[in-house]
């Protein structure tokens, strides 16, 4: 449902947090990629995940928070809890 807001509303109301937020993002990656381990995070899925993250962001679909949010989260096992219970009992 759209917002009663105007774009520019939320942008005057937003921009700062979002620049800031996309330059720790940046920053976090200049982090990793300094590394002297760098080349070996190709194969981390968590750098895979970040980059779909990032993918999500650009892509011009909308509800993006949540396709975020599934990008990072695990897909539901329904033996959950009894792998947490044997696992407890290892």
């Amino acid at each position: 449902m759209p917002s009663e807001r105007s774009a520019n509303d939320v942008l005057d109301r937003d921009f700062l947090e979002i620049r800031r937020d996309i330059l720790n993002i940046a920053a976090a990656i200049d982090r990793v990629g300094a590394t002297a381990d760098h080349e070996a995070l190709k194969t981390d899925p968590r750098v895979g995940k970040i980059l779909q993250a990032l993918n999500i962001l650009i892509d011009p679909e909308r509800d993006k928070s949540i396709r975020v949010q599934m990008a990072f989260s695990i897909d539901y096992d329904p033996e959950w809890q009894a792998n947490k219970a044997a696992a407890s009992h290892k």
